[in-house]
């Protein structure tokens, strides 16, 4: 069976839609202009306009530049880490090997280094471009 309250709402919305009333419940003023009062609310939400505009490719394009950013960091940092790891190495062999080694390996390195610097350098100005 149907409660008061739902009685009261059901014949309000058929007023407010000009319906058929199927029954006949007296309305309390105050609940009437209150449901009143709530439609009324309802409606200034059905009419706002929400103006997001999103400009999804510069949402994309910055994301990308963040990961094109840690890409880099991540990039030296291991590159650094090589270079740290390989002349490490190098030193250790020669202190435990014989000192003079290491004078060998830094003039080998310091002649040799150009060579494979400049077609590196090349290559990616090339690639830059």
């Amino acid at each position: 069976m149907m409660n008061e309250k739902d009685g009261f709402q059901d014949k309000i919305i058929e007023e407010y839609y000009n319906e058929d009333l199927k029954f006949q419940i007296p309305i309390n003023d105050a609940y009437k202009t209150k449901i009143e009062d709530s439609l009324s609310k309802m409606n200034l939400l059905e009419d706002f306009d929400f103006p997001l505009e999103v400009n999804i490719l510069e949402i994309v394009a910055k994301g990308q530049e963040i990961r094109d950013k840690r890409k880099v960091k991540f990039e030296l940092v291991g590159f650094i880490s090589a270079c740290l790891l390989i002349i490490l190495s190098l030193l250790i062999i020669a202190i435990n090997t014989n000192p003079a080694i290491y004078l060998y390996i830094y003039g080998a390195v310091s002649l040799l280094m150009p060579f494979v610097i400049i077609p590196i350098a090349k290559a990616s100005r090339r690639e830059a471009q």
